[in-house]
């Protein structure tokens, strides 16, 4: 999955790494999630609308 591209949640994780939501200005904080698990609904201090690949994180 290329970097910057939004996943909504509820959708499967396809590559481990660190995302953050895709809100405007990026005050979100960052969270690590684990390929083969479902995104989480995003903070509910978030005003954005999925998750964006930041950093992939390959074993």
């Amino acid at each position: 999955m290329p970097a910057g591209q939004p996943v909504k949640p509820g959708a499967p994780v396809a590559e481990a790494g660190i995302y953050r939501c895709n809100a405007e200005g990026g005050e979100c904080p960052h969270y690590v999630h684990v390929k083969g698990r479902r995104f989480p609904p995003l903070p509910r201090t978030c005003h954005g609308d999925a998750w964006l690949l930041e950093t992939s994180v390959r074993r």
